[in-house]
């Protein structure tokens, strides 16, 4: 059985469900940084990229990020609602291990 390839925009708006069924807010800056990494994941592929799994990672590992992210900035004292609901273009990490 083969299913089609989901284009980029649709892999952004995966993204951003799964974000907001996370109770997690995507910053326009991260989408356009996220819609960029995922157009040279796809360009550089051998095999057709349109996988759905490689953003829920994303998203998942930018959780983790901002996460530490928010630790690290506010050891004393606590973040407000709104930060704690936003991911930043600096919660984003493409590095693989």
């Amino acid at each position: 059985m083969e299913f089609p390839d989901y284009s980029i925009d649709q892999l952004i708006q995966i993204s951003e469900i799964m974000a907001k069924e996370r109770d997690y807010i995507l910053m326009p800056q991260t989408i356009l940084k996220l819609k960029q990494h995922l157009l040279q994941e796809k360009n550089d592929s051998l095999h057709a990229f349109s996988n759905a799994r490689y953003v829920r990672n994303a998203i998942e590992r930018s959780i983790r990020h901002q996460a530490v992210r928010l630790l690290e900035q506010y050891s004393e004292g606590s973040p407000g609602k709104l930060e704690l609901m936003t991911i930043r273009t600096e919660d984003l990490n493409f590095e693989r291990k």
